[in-house]
This record gives structure tokens, sequence and C-alpha cells, in this order.
């Protein structure tokens, strides 16, 4: 107990209070005391979001504008299977 109190030293109270509703929100067990400052210092309240680690990604090939022409490409690359 006593290295949770020198780890939450530097919080405010309302960090602690974020760290504490987002680690009963968002995980099972009990977090670490570094999960839980990491939670109770984030700023959008997703703390997964915090590194970007989610961003949308870019689809690797645009819709085919003209569908005939995708559908007969489509049953060629079946028909050689």
């Amino acid at each position: 107990m006593e290295e949770w109190g020198f780890a939450l030293v530097d919080l405010s109270p309302k960090q602690i209070k974020r760290g504490l509703d987002l680690s009963i929100k968002t995980l099972v067990w009990p977090p670490e005391i570094s999960e839980f400052i990491d939670l109770a210092k984030s700023k959008n309240g997703d703390w997964r979001q915090a590194g970007n680690a989610y961003k949308q990604f870019q689809r690797a090939l645009p819709k085919p504008r003209n569908v005939a022409l995708a559908r007969s490409a489509i049953a060629g690359l079946k028909a050689s299977l």
C-alpha cells in the first residue's frame, strides 16, 4: 500500500476519481500502479486511444466504378482457378 501512496502523490483528486472510474469500467482485474496512472492521466477518457494506436485504416483498393467490368474480371479470375 505504501507504494501506491508514493505513486498517487502527484495526482489530483479529479485524476484519482477518473482513474477509479475508468478502471471499474474498462478493466477486468484491479490495475497495476502504472495502468492506474495512465488511466488517471488520460485526457479523452479512453486510455487505449492515447497513443493513436487505433487509426482509421485506408482501404487497399477503391470501390470499382464500373460494376459490370469488375464482375466480369472476377468471373475471369474464378474461371482460371
